[in-house]
């Protein structure tokens, strides 16, 4: 079984879903991959409540260490902090680091990354969708998550 490092930074509704969905993958019997989830955000309120929702199996109030064992990294920050966020942990990330970014506009992303990750750190660009059914529900904090 392998063992990966996942981080999620930014714990609403999508960061959370990512998480509970890697944890309902853990607990599958046979799962060929074992996920090592740690998360951080911005809020120490929302990422408590995802740990107490078991989400995590590690809550860090730091960037740099949230992401400096990671394999994958998932970027769920709000827009206005994601700049921010590649600069503290551009010289953090390890060679062949994979980065989920969930910035809902690509080229400003693409640019930071080149700017801020190493040569060997990938980024990739997702556009989560939302279930039509949520649409409506105003508050995207980890308690509305779904894996």
């Amino acid at each position: 079984m392998a063992e990966i490092n996942v981080t999620v930074l930014g714990l609403g509704r999508i960061g959370a879903s990512f998480a509970l969905a890697l944890q309902k993958y853990n607990g599958r019997a046979g799962a060929a991959h074992h996920f090592n989830i740690t998360g951080y955000d911005p809020d120490s309120a929302r990422g408590r409540i995802a740990k107490d929702l078991g989400a995590l199996d590690k809550l860090t109030g730091s960037l740099y260490a949230a992401v400096r064992d990671a394999e994958i990294v998932i970027v769920d920050m709000p827009y206005s902090q994601v700049e921010d966020t590649f600069r503290a942990i551009g010289d953090a990330l390890k060679p062949g680091c994979v980065i989920l970014d969930c910035s809902p506009l690509k080229m400003p992303s693409i640019e930071w990354a080149d700017r801020y990750f190493g040569d060997e750190v990938y980024l990739v660009g997702l556009s989560p969708l939302i279930n039509p059914d949520l649409l409506h529900v105003v508050v995207s904090g980890p308690k509305e998550a779904d894996p």
